[in-house]
């Protein structure tokens, strides 16, 4: 493949330059250390009813994880623009989560941060400890004696950040767990169970301006759908990525990601999203992915500006031969979500996946995905009553092809867990 950077010294040397000129760009730049908001983390909860009630209009919520520093500077303009959300125990809840960030951004009203285990310097080279358990089971009724089973996602973890203003920064989260079927090839923490010592999350970041370089291990969810998004999702679990993010306004996020499927089989994923705040009451966004066979980075599709099936078509041109195209076949997804805000009470929100329509083999089954939702958010007294449904279908043999490059990692879809 042109573009490809074959040995892993070139690779590393390629990332170095980046890492440099990036560097380079930042002197002088306002910004603050970017760490991510996991996932799966609760908070996301809370910001996605502040966003339903129009209170987070700077802050683009589909595209994550999410810099804690940016939903910080959302909360503070929420303050000032909609002084009714202040009320809010999602509002509160937030403060308490983000109370660091809040005090890094100078706000006089910042409410003490629920307790870390350690945090030591200033905030221009700060180093912080927290402690983090997650609790998630089944009540499993398919055997003789019916019982409660605690499911994988169970664990206690520490989390590290070091931050060193005015633009780099650094976390990564340990712990507990228990990864399934990893008793062969693994030293388990006590005998004949698949309980290990584990890495949850892991990043370097930089930022200059509205421009965010990172690198490391962790899991990202494109789409606003509650039980699963369709293109990329956090079903798989985290993986080894770089990522290039920009922001404007707080309108328009894109997103360029390139990671690792498979080290050893040399399985790559790329992925460009463009998530858009056309108006206060209607977000769209489109992404593309695709799956290829790599050394390591291909370059066309880790910049993320061409279009994958360009990319792909270019590929082909390049090659010698008919017998080579075949290496270089690559298997592309674009989608496309939005979000219309309705009222204050309501929103409504689809996506559209679209893996392969055949045009000229009628044997070859289409693959496509779609799914519509609405969300209702009542308020109750000091709180609010909230309706979620959802409705998605996925059609037979979406996300996987017979040449190999299937959106599949450790077993399992990088779109739509079912």
């Amino acid at each position: 493949m042109t573009g490809r950077v074959r040995t892993p010294a070139a690779r590393a040397a390629l990332a170095l330059g980046l890492w440099l000129a990036l560097a380079v760009w930042i002197r002088g730049a306002a910004a603050q250390p970017a760490e991510y908001l996991p996932v799966d983390h609760a908070a996301y909860q809370e910001i996605e009813f502040m966003a339903a009630r129009g209170w987070l209009d700077s802050l683009n919520i589909y595209t994550r994880p999410l810099a804690r520093i940016d939903v910080a500077r959302a909360l503070l303009r929420a303050r000032r623009t909609h002084p009714e959300a202040v009320a809010s125990p999602s509002f509160g809840r937030l403060e308490r989560e983000l109370g660091r960030e809040l005090v890094d951004l100078e706000s006089p009203d910042a409410p003490k941060e629920t307790g870390p285990l350690v945090d030591l310097g200033p905030r221009e080279s700060r180093f912080r400890l927290q402690s983090a358990a997650h609790v998630r089971g089944d009540y499993d009724e398919s055997r003789e004696e019916a019982h409660f089973r605690l499911r994988d996602e169970t664990s206690v973890s520490a989390r590290m950040g070091l931050q060193i203003w005015p633009a780099f920064g650094a976390y990564e989260e340990l712990g507990v767990t228990r990864i399934r079927g990893q008793r062969e090839w693994i030293d388990p923490l006590a005998v004949n169970t698949d309980v290990e010592f584990a890495v949850f999350h892991a990043g370097l970041t930089g930022r200059a301006g509205p421009i965010t370089g990172s690198a490391g291990y962790d899991e990202f969810r494109w789409g606003p759908g509650r039980r699963g998004t369709l293109l990329l999702s956090d079903a798989a679990g985290p993986m080894g990525y770089v990522s290039l993010q920009g922001r404007i306004a707080g309108r328009l996020t894109a997103t360029a990601l390139s990671g690792y499927v498979d080290l050893a089989e040399d399985k790559m994923l790329a992925a460009h999203r463009l998530e858009f705040a056309a108006t206060p009451w209607l977000s769209v966004a489109v992404s593309e992915a695709a799956r290829y066979s790599s050394h390591g980075i291909d370059l066309l599709y880790g910049i993320g500006l061409i279009p994958y099936t360009l990319v792909e078509r270019i590929h082909f041109r390049e090659t010698s031969s008919d017998s080579v195209r075949g290496v270089v076949r690559g298997n592309v997804m674009a989608s496309a979500d939005a979000v219309v805000r309705v009222s204050p009470d309501l929103s409504l929100y689809g996506e559209v996946l679209v893996d392969d329509f055949t045009t000229e083999d009628t044997t070859m089954p289409d693959r496509f995905g779609w799914q519509v939702g609405v969300r209702s958010d009542r308020p109750f007294g000091a709180g609010s009553i909230h309706v979620l449904g959802e409705y998605t279908t996925v059609r037979n043999y979406t996300y996987s092809v017979y040449y190999g490059e299937s959106f599949v990692y450790r077993n399992r879809p990088l779109g739509y867990t079912l």
